[in-house]
């Protein structure tokens, strides 16, 4: 009838099977975002540590142009 919950084990099942999958899904989507997110934070790191060496450096002429050849 309306408005009764909806119980059989077939139902349960799927409900069930279809969450382990939702589940999973998102687990990977965050197992993939955090491994991009690790490799940004190194590149990130590289470019900090290129910086703070310029900065400390105080002719930085021949750095710029060593990039620039890069």
């Amino acid at each position: 009838e309306e408005g009764e919950a909806i119980e059989h084990s077939w139902v349960t099942r799927a409900i069930e099977n279809s969450q382990k999958k939702v589940e999973g899904r998102n687990f990977d989507i965050r197992k993939q975002l955090l491994e991009y997110d690790d490799v940004a934070n190194e590149q990130r790191k590289v470019i900090y540590d290129q910086r703070n060496t310029l900065m400390a450096t105080d002719d930085i002429s021949e750095t710029v142009t060593a990039a620039r050849a890069a």
